[in-house]
């Protein structure tokens, strides 16, 4: 005898010892309790990292690889890598915005909880922070003379902006997590995606990042991560 039991937006099937010979795509559930939210994010990420993994191991790069206009500064400031190109199929050559060299560590992402707390950052906040883990970034990895007019413009931002509030020690320590592991490049790429920084202010920045490693100048939309592993 079958029973259906209810689980959120699923229905789970509870096969008795007489029909265990049934096909079944997956085990069934030692217990039919619905999982709580906190465990249920806890699988989803678990089934996420353990995904990432298994792709890893059959990932490689292109033999052939080019540097193109995304490639300057590479690793540390370049473009984000270039998915047609991996895949054989980009056709803009060494004019293409993206990277076309090797990374030999998959693109950091914030997780939902990191990114609820980015989002709720005002302009300042979310500069201010950004800025502190851009010249740490600096310091390690020599390149605060290089990146001097792009530090500079966000400290002429910063002081341009109404005096804001400190962000609470909860949520630096969220976000200070997943920054420290960031390149200068990805830092960059927070400002660009955040909600909460002046569009106008996110164009200048980026135009004097770009002369900073010597690649032109990106037009609005474009270099995105749209078209990045």
């Amino acid at each position: 005898m079958e029973t259906l039991s209810y689980q959120k937006t699923f229905l789970d099937m509870n096969i008795s010892q007489e029909d265990s010979h049934r096909s079944l795509s997956v085990p069934p559930r030692a217990k039919t309790t619905m999982m709580r939210h906190e465990d249920l994010e806890k699988h989803r990420a678990d089934y996420a990292t353990s995904l990432l993994a298994r792709a890893a191991e059959t990932f490689s790069w292109p033999v052939t690889q080019t540097e193109t206009l995304g490639s300057h500064g590479h690793p540390e400031i370049c473009g984000n890598p270039c998915i047609r190109f991996f895949y054989g199929n980009c056709q803009k050559g060494v004019n293409c915005q993206f990277c076309h060299l090797e990374h030999d560590t998959t693109k950091k992402k914030l997780d939902k909880t990191q990114r609820l707390c980015f989002e709720s950052l005002s302009e300042a906040q979310t500069l201010s922070m950004l800025l502190n883990h851009m010249e740490m970034r600096c310091r390690k990895q020599n390149l605060t003379a290089q990146m001097s007019l792009v530090l500079a413009c966000m400290r002429r931002r910063l002081k341009a902006l109404p005096k804001h509030a400190h962000v609470t020690p909860e949520m630096v320590a969220i976000l200070s997590t997943i920054f420290k592991k960031l390149t200068l490049g990805r830092l960059l790429d927070l400002i660009r995606s955040s909600r909460n920084v002046s569009n106008a202010f996110k164009a200048e920045l980026l135009a004097v990042a770009a002369r900073a490693v010597g690649r032109p100048i990106p037009a609005a939309g474009e270099a995105t991560s749209e078209n990045s592993l």
